[in-house]
């Protein structure tokens, strides 16, 4: 690697943790300020609900949020360059002719990853201390002191909470979005589109759409506890599904390689039945009589791109 690929290498770490600290730095002020102040009716039976323990704890949803889709991107990549069945070639490495190491390729998509984590959060985050909805079990945390109002004044927006721990009074306003849901919908969305990119496996055909399955049933397990546990309603977990699968399909289609080819079908698991489709040298796999790209692989897409970007009139 040349002295001035690995300036440019570093320069763009660099940009990229600088990016990802203002984003951390808005979520931090947001966090730092008090909820919008909401009111409540005292016959409000959707406040109403007991005070119940999470499901799953914010540390373990973070934990595997995290973990998970890292280890996932890391291993694949890992597998995919250091194996002579691998067809992963994207356009922007076609384009310069060049084939990143594992590594590189790791940091570029979990850098993305957690940018998209980031912009996940502080969008939460905005919504929650903008709106401060009272989550369903707000009347048994707050155990209001009734001698303080009437309830026949109707709405009542005086501080009339007997509980005042700091923390715990003000999460009691965060209801909507869902943080949770949020968070483990982008997180287990990337991880399923970044599969879906990546693999196309003719010989165990459901191999790939049953991992998929696991990593969806994690997050939406999840967001199902939220509303058992009457930590939300469920317009917040469903704001908060939706407000994950939107930046995460965002994030993806916009910012990394692999979302390029969410509608294309690639070749890495190859079937034992795949007909030959050149048979050209570089079509074929040295020493072997199996192809090694299909018609359907990724080389193939980047054979199209490159006679796209071909000028008018000029020869190709």
């Amino acid at each position: 690697m040349s002295c001035c690929h690995t300036r440019r290498l570093l320069f763009r770490v660099l940009l990229d943790l600088i990016t990802i600290s203002l984003v951390a730095s808005g979520i931090l002020i947001i966090q730092g300020t008090k909820p919008y102040h909401r009111g409540f009716f005292c016959d409000d039976e959707s406040i109403q609900y007991p005070l119940l323990s999470n499901t799953v704890p914010m540390q373990l949803a973070v934990y595997v949020g995290i973990s998970v889709p890292v280890a996932v991107i890391a291993l694949f990549e890992f597998t995919l360059r250091n194996s002579h069945r691998a067809d992963v070639i994207s356009l922007r490495n076609a384009n310069t002719g060049g084939s990143r190491s594992w590594l590189i390729a790791t940091y570029s998509t979990v850098a993305v990853f957690i940018f998209g984590m980031a912009v996940t959060q502080f969008l939460t985050d905005m919504a929650k201390f903008s709106l401060g909805r009272l989550r369903p079990h707000f009347l048994a945390l707050c155990n209001p002191d009734f001698s303080k109002f009437n309830c026949s004044d109707g709405y009542i927006t005086a501080d009339v909470c007997t509980f005042k721990e700091s923390f715990t009074a003000m999460d009691a306003r965060l209801s909507f979005p869902s943080g949770h849901s949020s968070f483990s919908m982008y997180c287990m969305l990337y991880v399923i589109l970044y599969l879906q990119a990546r693999i196309v496996c003719k010989i165990a055909v459901l191999l790939k759409p049953f991992v998929q399955l696991v990593f969806f049933s994690l997050s939406f397990f999840t967001c199902l506890s939220r509303i058992s546990d009457y930590m939300h309603h469920w317009s917040d977990v469903l704001a908060g599904a939706v407000l994950g699968i939107v930046v995460c399909v965002c994030v993806v289609l916009s910012l990394t390689d692999f979302g390029q080819y969410l509608f294309h079908r690639g070749s890495v698991c190859e079937a034992e039945s795949q007909p030959p489709v050149s048979s050209s040298s570089q079509d074929v796999e040295e020493g072997s009589g199996t192809p090694f790209y299909g018609s359907t692989s990724y080389k193939h897409l980047e054979s199209q791109e490159q006679q796209r970007l071909l000028q008018p009139g000029q020869p190709k």
